[in-house]
């Protein structure tokens, strides 16, 4: 009985301490910021890019195209992959909801 009792008292301290400073407030034009470049990533990126996931995925716009496996596509599609790191990694995650923290997380 005692260890759930020492349990429940580090439980209910640590609940209070994380109720007491809480999660910043999220700023709803900072996800929508952060959800307008996730968009701007899979439509003009991530789908076009890969024209079979978008096909598993159910989007048949790219239908008429393959994946380009060549140097130079290769080359592109990771100086594109580093650009949108660095424009996704520059949003703070502190000011962002919780979902959208992990859409940022999922998409790093």
């Amino acid at each position: 009985m005692k260890l759930n009792l020492a349990a429940f008292a580090l439980f209910a301290a640590g609940l209070s301490t994380a109720l007491a400073s809480g999660p910043a407030l999220a700023d709803p034009a900072r996800d929508q910021a952060l959800m307008a470049l996730a968009d701007d990533y899979l439509d003009n990126f991530y789908f076009p890019e890969g024209p079979t996931t978008a096909t598993a995925e159910g989007i048949h716009k790219y239908d008429d195209r393959l994946e380009d496996y060549t140097e130079a596509g290769t080359e592109r599609q990771i100086k594109a992959l580093h650009a949108y790191l660095a424009r996704f990694e520059a949003f703070d995650p502190a000011g962002l909801s919780e979902r959208v923290r992990g859409d940022r997380e999922l998409l790093l």
